[in-house]
């Protein structure tokens, strides 16, 4: 099986913007709404963990009953 290596730079960028976003929205909520009493760092390193999810949920193959449960 060959594996198209398209695919997966186009996963890496798209991980790389949305994390780009969410750091700047995270950040501005620590200083404006937290008082700088986030850890920005702990949240966004739990972003990559959740595309890693999203993808092995998404190879796996469930009976059609435990999507519409």
């Amino acid at each position: 099986m060959k594996l198209n290596w398209r695919s997966g730079v186009l996963y890496a960028m798209t991980m790389g913007m949305e994390m780009c976003w969410l750091y700047v929205l995270a950040t501005l909520l620590n200083e404006q709404v937290a008082g700088r009493a986030l850890s920005i760092s702990g949240i966004l390193a739990f972003y990559p963990l959740s595309f890693g999810i999203n993808k092995l949920l998404s190879r796996i193959k469930m009976p059609m009953i435990c999507y519409n449960a």
